[in-house]
């Protein structure tokens, strides 16, 4: 339990709730000073879209700078959202922040990983955020050659927790983004 208590705790320190103006969306990570990423569909897959991230009393405002792949208004509605399915957001102001400590090695099956998002689990007027562990149980090509996608199991993944980071518990490196369920 030390390892899941220590893996929630880094995955806090690097991860936010996501909000348009249409609301709450889905979750981001910071992966560099002044940047964070989420899944490109949670942001509609369209560039310049303005974001705040939040978490706990802290509040970043910012702005998508980049998509892959964009959506031209023509899959942003698909499911599942065409691979990579990832979004950067340029962070424009807001407090210090932790980074993502980002893995260089895909890790082997059976591994266990946490992930942590923000969710209405609990009641739909109040997003909270939920951990959740899984195992590794796979790996699916996609047309993109640099884009593998890691098969989770034995967990759930909840609605709101796109974009959120996925950490390996043994490494505390953040091995992947969680995209569909």
């Amino acid at each position: 339990h030390e390892d899941e208590d220590a893996a929630e705790h880094l995955l806090a320190s690097c991860s936010a709730l996501l909000c348009t103006d249409e609301g709450p969306r889905g979750t981001a990570f910071f992966v560099a000073p002044g940047w964070a990423v989420t899944a490109a569909h949670v942001v509609g897959g369209a560039e310049g879209v303005a974001v705040q991230l939040s978490e706990a009393s802290h509040i970043w405002s910012g702005h998508v700078a980049d998509v892959r792949p964009p959506s031209d208004g023509v899959i942003a509605d698909t499911s599942p959202y065409p691979a990579p399915d990832i979004a950067l957001i340029r962070i424009d102001e807001g407090p210090a922040h932790a980074c993502a400590l980002l893995g260089h090695r895909l890790p082997r099956m059976g591994t266990w990983v946490m992930a942590r998002g923000y969710t209405e689990t609990l009641n739909r007027e109040a997003v909270t955020a939920e951990t959740e562990t899984f195992k590794l149980t796979g790996r699916l090509a996609t047309p993109d050659p640099d884009c593998t996608l890691l098969k989770l199991g034995l967990g759930e993944v909840t609605k709101g927790m796109s974009g959120a980071p996925v950490l390996e518990l043994a490494t505390g490196e953040v091995i992947g983004m969680l995209r569909t369920s």
